[in-house]
């Protein structure tokens, strides 16, 4: 029987906020809310087995805090996500359902398929927390 397997990111702060020569990424309100609520849904509303749900989430700062309050291990870094998309290509199985979510900031970076969009062409991509 096929089986689901689920990754969920969602970033409302950014560490740190400016990057230079590529832009200002101000933290965001409501991206850990909504992994959440997808994860509840996931749990609870599918008709198809749950296989495993891997969740990177970076809330946002309160109260004077620098960093998010889940542990490193957890933060949408930029290897942190890498590493969960090979876990989740290597668990996954011929016939098995994969859904990803990610809620954050997005961006366009000049393409690595220059063949193919042309040399100034662009892709779209995840920003990190990092």
């Amino acid at each position: 029987m096929s089986e689901l397997h689920a990754l969920l990111i969602g970033i409302d702060a950014y560490l740190p906020n400016e990057i230079e020569g590529v832009g200002y990424y101000p933290c965001l309100q409501g991206c850990v809310r909504d992994v959440e609520r997808v994860e509840a849904y996931l749990k609870t509303r599918l008709p198809m087995p749950l296989a495993g749900i891997e969740k990177l989430t970076a809330t946002a700062a309160g109260s004077g805090a620098k960093e998010p309050s889940e542990p490193q291990e957890r933060w949408p870094t930029y290897a942190n996500m890498v590493a969960a998309f090979e876990r989740l290509t290597g668990a996954a199985r011929p016939g098995d359902a994969v859904y990803i979510h990610y809620s954050g900031h997005g961006n366009q970076a000049s393409t690595h398929f220059p063949l193919i969009k042309g040399v100034a062409g662009l892709d779209e991509v995840l920003v990190p927390v990092d």
